[in-house]
């Protein structure tokens, strides 16, 4: 789990594959870095956010007081076609042009190689926070995309989870997720959640002896990326670290039907994803003339990943073994699938 998480790290920090890259990006100001990573980074991050609401559940049934499962249960979002590349539009951007792509397009951080030849070229002034502003002239390649979904299974995001529960009274299960923060390198990880789901059918007047489960979720999740940076493209250097933080809360009604050691289930409800990259730590400019320092250069918040949900899986349970599948309908589509251990 632990190379999983830090695997995605490198994903999911943007340009981390590309430090020299990242470090000529902060270098055209922090307006054109802020309008570009957002173009850049943001479906794949909006993405994550949704492979980060599932596998809380495989059964619309809590498990009884003092019965517990342990589930390991990745998922992958879809991410569409439209969303792995973007229109370069130099409106957007201070001083900054594309040369070298006749059409304009380029790739998203899921996007594949760029257009060889095709580079970003700044000249003018660059501006940072505190009113800095500094005259410069930059020329790089514009970024290749760091992941290849053709080369990551089903096409999608991949965002692992997996989920301890245990149940306590009146069809109610507590559901946690733990990790202590873990370093490899120059990445660090850490990720906590907590869920709570009940079964409502026992509240319900005139259904309660129905031959299905009902319950409702409600669940949170947040996980933490670090990765530290080290630039030095000549006229900008300094060190810092980059900081990933998506956090999703969903709300879902579930239900399901047991069939001998076959479960169909299927869910409705919202995913609320909030998801932020900042660049802190403290970098110079260094003009023929002058040095100046610049702190924490870049804040962003995705957004847009949010919305309404649907999805129908299924359980097969083997004496204390599960395995799962589920298909999420969402703003990007998921697939998740696990195995577990599941008694009472």
């Amino acid at each position: 789990m632990n190379r999983i998480l830090l695997s995605i790290a490198l994903a999911a920090l943007t340009l981390t594959s590309y430090a020299q890259n990242f470090g000529d990006i902060l270098a055209v100001g922090a307006e054109n870095a802020e309008t570009y990573l957002t173009h850049y980074a943001g479906p794949a991050i909006n993405s994550f956010g949704n492979g980060m609401s599932e596998g809380w559940y495989n059964t619309a049934k809590p498990h009884k007081s003092l019965g517990f499962n342990l589930t390991v249960s990745p998922s992958f979002a879809f991410i569409p076609q439209d969303d792995r590349t973007f229109l370069f539009d130099p409106a957007e951007y201070q001083d900054l042009r594309l040369e070298g792509d006749a059409d304009g397009i380029i790739p998203t951080l899921v996007g594949g190689d760029a257009e060889a030849g095709s580079e970003l070229v700044f000249s003018g002034e660059a501006t940072y926070p505190g009113g800095l502003t500094f005259d410069a002239e930059q020329r790089f390649d514009v970024p290749d995309g760091v992941i290849d979904l053709n080369n990551v299974p089903f096409g999608g995001s991949p965002a692992p989870t997996y989920n301890i529960g245990v149940g306590l009274v009146k069809g109610t299960e507590v559901k946690v997720r733990v990790l202590p923060e873990v370093s490899a390198g120059d990445f660090g990880a850490s990720m906590f959640g907590l869920g709570v789901q009940h079964d409502i059918k026992q509240w319900i007047p005139g259904i309660s002896k129905l031959p299905f489960d009902l319950s409702a979720l409600v669940a949170f999740s947040k996980l933490n990326l670090t990765y530290d940076i080290n630039v030095n493209t000549g006229d900008f250097e300094g060190q810092g670290e980059a900081v990933f933080a998506t956090s999703s809360t969903t709300v879902q009604g579930i239900i399901s039907k047991k069939l001998l050691f076959f479960t169909p289930y299927f869910a409705v409800g919202f995913n609320a994803v909030s998801s932020t990259l900042d660049v802190n730590g403290t970098y110079r400019y260094n003009t023929a003339t002058s040095s100046s320092e610049i702190e924490d250069p870049v804040s962003l918040e995705f957004s847009g990943a949010g919305g309404m949900r649907s999805t129908i899986g299924g359980r097969v349970k083997l004496a204390f073994f599960t395995l799962h599948a589920a298909y999420t309908l969402q703003r990007y589509n998921t697939f998740n699938t696990g195995i577990g251990i599941s008694i009472r």
